[in-house]
């Protein structure tokens, strides 16, 4: 962009525009081609706004439609921009949806069906997700899965039940699918020994400033029961 100083005032344009209508070799220009000029500037204008975004990051073509909007670039000016964009090799869904997928699977424990979901937010067509999510294997989502259960059973103070439910609704809601997420829960298992007795004591001392004799026993056995404690 650069600014083209008049007697009394500026504005700025394009350089394409300035070699487009010879702006070095004039020192006249009327008004209409101002007016011209600054009609067709705002599609450049626009141009770099887009330009800029991409250079920090990637986008899906919603995203970057979105943010033009937001720069209030009339919706005619847009897909304009856009089309030439996707021309010119800048803007393409498909090479957007590869990289936010590898970028998901190395730099979050989100499963396969957030990233899905995701995807379908930032207007990536379902056709092209279905078709990259394959990145993604059943392989790699039950690896993820066992990881994450070894890391955290390394501070684990549940009984096996509670432990189970526990990660069920983590796992629910980081996107895994729900058949392998019970397959995988089906296999842990662990010594409740440890555990048992430190809740015990635990529940013991908070009850029996209350409660004594055989309620008192009572009482912490039902407490041990609801978390998943077979008595």
């Amino acid at each position: 962009m650069y600014k083209v100083l008049l007697e009394d005032s500026s504005f700025e344009i394009h350089e394409e525009l300035i070699l487009k209508y010879e702006l070095l070799m004039k020192k006249e220009i009327s008004i209409e081609q101002i007016n011209q000029l600054e009609k067709e500037n705002v599609q450049y204008k626009a141009y770099n706004i887009a330009l800029k975004e991409l250079k920090k990051r990637l986008r899906s073509t919603k995203e970057l439609k979105e943010i033009l909007k937001k720069n209030e670039v009339d919706n005619k000016i847009i897909e304009k921009v856009i089309e030439q964009l996707k021309q010119q090799g800048y803007l393409d869904d498909n090479i957007y949806t590869d990289s936010y997928i590898h970028d998901r699977i190395l730099l979050s424990s989100d499963g396969p069906l957030k990233i899905k979901k995701d995807l379908q937010v930032k207007g990536i067509l379902p056709n092209t997700i279905e078709e990259k999510i394959k990145q993604f294997t059943p392989q790699m989502e039950e690896e993820r899965m066992n990881k994450i259960i070894q890391k955290q059973l390394k501070q684990n103070r549940k009984s096996i039940y509670e432990f189970r439910l526990k990660m069920q609704q983590f796992f629910n809601h980081l996107g895994y699918h729900s058949e392998v997420v019970q397959l995988i829960l089906e296999n842990i298992s662990y010594d409740e020994k440890k555990i048992y007795e430190m809740e015990y004591q635990k529940i013991y001392r908070r009850l029996a400033k209350k409660y004594q004799g055989k309620e008192l026993e009572n009482r912490i056995r039902q407490k041990l029961y609801q978390k998943g404690f077979k008595i």
